[in-house]
């Protein structure tokens, strides 16, 4: 994945100016124990977590994303019981061995944390995350409410849609490659499946490139034969 990477920097296809981290759920292969809910018969590395408004049994691919490329840099899978604030530091050193300078950080309010902001600080980025409701009160800093309206300084809400709109694209070019259709058990496989399934997106994007069609590099569509 890396070296894959290495490449479509050395090809400016991945500029790393701006990075958005994100959580998609993945349902796991499994049922839940009778004996103990809370985790998977067949597969007890899966455990219970917010899959949108309900809960379901699974897994979680935490993803930092290139936002003006649309291409992920990083990823760490784990537990869906797992909350994204307990990934986001390995996201960023992460995908600051592939990028190095990103200027901003995007993420939901689910990231919203002093150790998460200061993280992002010590990158020499800037946090662009929305506060929840109860942090910060009184101040015009970033928010979005419960029907997703967004409010705060000019400049950071069209960030933060830019970085949103870029992360929806990623996983919506994740499941035609069949990240959804998780049909392994443990999370070391997980691992593998999360990881090929992004491997198969930058294969396009690289061959995109040496093939001299850059344009074509997030087009899944263009490779299947």
């Amino acid at each position: 994945m890396n070296s894959l990477l290495e490449e479509l920097v050395e090809g400016s296809l991945v500029k790393g100016e701006r990075l958005t981290l994100d959580a998609t759920f993945l349902k796991a292969w499994s049922r839940r124990d009778p004996a103990d809910d809370s985790h998977g018969l067949s597969d007890p590395d899966a455990r219970v977590g917010r899959d949108g408004k309900s809960y379901d049994l699974g897994y979680k691919a935490h993803i930092g994303v290139d936002a003006d490329s649309d291409m992920p840099v990083a990823v760490v899978s784990a537990s869906a019981n797992e909350n994204e604030k307990k990934h986001a530091e390995e996201l960023l050193d992460k995908a600051s061995l592939v990028v190095e300078g990103f200027k901003n950080v995007v993420g939901d309010s689910q990231y919203s944390s002093k150790r998460v902001r200061d993280s992002i600080l010590e990158h020499g980025a800037l946090p662009v995350i929305p506060y929840m409701s109860n942090q910060r009160g009184g101040e015009e800093v970033l928010r979005v409410d419960r029907f997703f309206r967004v409010s705060g300084p000019a400049e950071e809400r069209r960030i933060y849609g830019l970085g949103r709109a870029s992360v929806e694209r990623v996983n919506s070019r994740l499941d035609l490659v069949g990240l959804g259709g998780l049909k392994l058990r443990g999370l070391r496989n997980v691992m593998v499946h999360v990881v090929l399934c992004i491997v198969a997106m930058l294969l396009v994007a690289v061959a995109a490139l040496r093939f001299g069609r850059p344009w074509k590099a997030r087009s899944v569509s263009s490779f299947w034969w």
